[in-house]
């Protein structure tokens, strides 16, 4: 098989239609959350659709980990709070804070005398933190504000009560290597915290594929640690349609079908080859990443990480433009 084959299986755009709403507030907090680093159960009461913690420590992260997705909250600080929004965090406890495992949407009372004139300006509310600096003046200290976060690849931006206020390419930024996908969280910084109205949707979806027919340039490839020429790719392109894709190298075409798996990760599909009896389903890893999109996978039909990927043996990477 030619893995170069493997190229196209998901191209879109910001624009492509994403999933419906979620609402993670539905039903007993325990039914989409779990408490981590050392959070207590007991801090947290979830009541006619309010989310209520006391002052304390940890987070509650979702059981269900998220690639690309929008998510919309309320939140609301007692005077001099202090919580945050975390995006893509890893499984596990760790010594170490979710928001230099994944990343983290600053939630801060920061014109209080305790804050004011002693941040940097990634701390602010708003910020994508350690990242990039939120507009100011978009908080209504005191009273309810709204999010909404669109994290899709390796972009991730803030609106704060309808207005934008950050955005960051995680690549050329101090996020740079962080995952790609994993449990999105809400934080308990010992001032406590109030939400409502916390939903998502994922970006990543069937549709896609409705939007794809085509024929597209493939801009670079990759295998193992060998960059592919541009003579042998200026030989290539991709041509979808509905439910697969076909590879056009040359004189050479090879197709194969397009799935979704359930229990994989997110951001990760399936691309089903078969060869008399033989069939392979191997998972790629789809990343919208400067302008077009990456894919990674492995010849040995390995799973790909949600954070760097390998460039050993048997693993390849290649990204792909705009239609032809």
């Amino acid at each position: 098989m030619n893995t170069i084959c493997l190229l196209g299986l998901v191209l879109f755009s910001p624009t492509t239609a994403p999933g419906g709403w979620e609402d993670l507030l539905k039903g007993p907090l325990e039914t989409r959350f779990a408490f981590r680093d050392g959070a207590d159960p007991k801090d947290w009461t979830l009541k006619g659709g309010v989310l209520d913690c006391k002052p304390g420590k940890g987070w509650i992260g979702t059981k269900k980990d998220y690639g690309d997705f929008e998510i919309e909250l309320e939140w609301k600080l007692p005077k001099g709070g202090n919580s945050g929004v975390f995006l893509r965090v890893p499984e596990g406890d760790s010594k170490e804070s979710p928001s230099k495992r994944g990343s983290e949407i600053q939630i801060l009372d920061d014109e209080d005398p305790m804050h004011k004139g002693k941040l940097k300006d990634w701390q602010y509310s708003g910020s994508i933190y350690s990242a990039a600096a939120a507009k100011q003046g978009l908080v209504r200290h005191g009273e309810w504000n709204t999010f909404l976060i669109r994290a899709q690849g390796t972009t991730i931006a803030v609106t704060v009560n309808g207005t934008p206020a950050a955005i960051v390419d995680v690549d050329h930024s101090t996020l740079k290597g962080r995952p790609i996908w994993g449990a999105l969280g809400l934080q308990n910084h010992g001032s406590g915290c109030t939400f409502r109205n916390v939903r998502i949707r994922e970006l990543q979806t069937a549709k896609w594929f409705e939007e794809l027919a085509g024929t597209y340039k493939v801009l670079k490839a990759r295998r193992s640690t060998r960059v592919i020429d541009e003579a042998a790719l200026n030989k290539m392109s991709v041509k979808f349609e509905p439910g697969k894709l076909i590879l056009i190298d040359g004189d050479h075409q090879e197709s194969g079908r397009m799935e979704k798996e359930p229990n994989d990760p997110p951001s990760v599909w399936r691309i089903i080859f078969s060869y008399g009896t033989t069939t392979k389903r191997i998972p790629i890893r789809i990343v919208e990443r400067h302008g077009g999109i990456e894919l990674g996978w492995s010849k040995d039909e390995k799973m790909p990480p949600p954070g760097d990927l390998p460039e050993g043996p048997g693993w390849a990477r290649l990204w792909i433009g705009e239609k032809k």
